[in-house]
């Protein structure tokens, strides 16, 4: 009877082991989930701030590149492109006709 006591008194003590290794385990693993969100967002921060920043910047020199009608380092804007497309397709039909 001793040796069977002996024997459930030993799997009490690794049942209470095991139960606060896995406690200390979920802590850690909480720990690390946030620590992986703080540093997603700190690299996000880290790519679009400079963009941000940059936005006044570009505006004051958009207008000494090409006018207001150019986009960004002076490129021509979506609607610059499609009034040239459509210019280009009317001299086509005129050339045809």
């Amino acid at each position: 009877m001793d040796e069977e006591q002996l024997t459930l008194a030993r799997m009490q003590q690794l049942l209470e082991e095991n139960l606060e290794l896995a406690e200390e385990n979920n802590q850690l693993l909480r720990k690390m989930r946030r620590m992986g969100r703080l540093r997603m967002v700190g690299w996000i921060l880290l790519i679009i701030l400079p963009f941000l920043l940059l936005i006044p910047v570009m505006n004051v020199l958009i207008p000494s590149t090409g006018g207001e009608d150019s986009g960004i380092f002076g490129l021509p804007t979506v609607e610059r492109v499609q009034r040239a497309l459509e210019a280009l397709q009317s001299q086509e039909i005129g050339e045809r006709l």
